[in-house]
């Protein structure tokens, strides 16, 4: 079985965080010999660019850079 949870907060300075979870067989666990599973899971929580705008018109790879300090512009 695997779980998987996603919270956003689309907008920049906001968080996406994202938890996954699955059930490992110990046996699958470096070979181990005892029977059973257990549940295991992991959570990663990331930034939104502060400097990511949304809504110019622009795509991903088009227009420019002069507003992005960290892009070398402005």
């Amino acid at each position: 079985a695997t779980d998987i949870a996603v919270a956003a907060d689309i907008r920049a300075g906001g968080t996406v965080t994202v938890t996954v979870g699955c059930q490992v067989t110990n046996t699958d666990l470096a070979l181990l010999a005892i029977p059973g599973s257990r549940w295991s899971t992991a959570t990663a929580t990331q930034v939104v660019d502060t400097y990511r705008g949304f809504g110019h018109g622009f795509g991903m790879t088009e227009g420019s850079s002069g507003g992005n300090p960290s892009a070398g512009g402005g």
